[in-house]
């Protein structure tokens, strides 16, 4: 999951790849149930969050259901379910008080 978690941040940064608030936010959402308990963890949720927050709802939307897809076509053993985000299509228009 850390591979995940890496290039989520990847994506939000645009380090290297195109910057992609949907793509960092798949890859985030896909890291946060292999990063529950770890260092990264609040990290995780709050780079996720931060380009949830730069999504519009419908954009958003699809993401969540791609990350679904994703964990539906791979069950994890142990892993558990994905995390939601803490941030709702409509909240998402606020402006995100976490920075980097």
């Amino acid at each position: 999951m850390e591979a995940q978690y890496n290039l989520g941040v990847l994506y939000y940064t645009g380090d290297g790849v195109p910057q992609e608030y949907a793509e960092s936010y798949f890859w985030l959402d896909i890291a946060a149930p292999g990063m529950l308990g770890s260092a990264n963890q609040k990290w995780v949720s709050n780079y996720r969050d931060a380009a949830a927050a730069k999504l519009t709802p419908e954009i958003l939307l699809q993401a969540q259901e791609r990350a679904r897809k994703w964990f539906e076509d791979r069950p994890q053993s142990g892993k558990g379910r994905p995390i939601k985000s803490n941030l709702s299509p409509e909240r998402n228009n606020r402006t995100n008080e976490w920075q980097r």
